[in-house]
């Protein structure tokens, strides 16, 4: 992001699908293939952020909502980077300004 420090905290979480997706989808093999297609998104953000003192990865064993995920990485950034004052939220999909 342009005119945020590197050395900034950044927490990436990562939601679990919603309890409708389950609803609304018949078949375990297309269930077992999302689920594993979201394990391996996880894996390489965690392998490329590995060695980032700044990144932290946080991912849902639960589908928290957005509301959800935010407190989680607020909790975390408070524990680790308690100096921090100001937090710049970003929703993968939400219209970014």
């Amino acid at each position: 992001l342009k005119g945020l420090s590197p050395t900034a905290p950044t927490v990436i979480t990562i939601d679990d699908f919603h309890s409708d997706f389950f609803k609304e989808t018949k078949s375990t093999s297309e269930i077992d293939a999302k689920r594993k297609d979201l394990e391996e998104y996880s894996m390489n953000l965690l392998k490329k952020y590995a060695k980032s003192p700044n990144v932290h990865i946080l991912p849902g064993m639960d589908h928290l909502h957005i509301g959800g995920s935010v407190l989680k990485a607020m909790e975390l950034i408070e524990l680790l980077h308690p100096t921090v004052k100001y937090v710049y939220y970003i929703q993968h999909d939400f219209e970014f300004f």
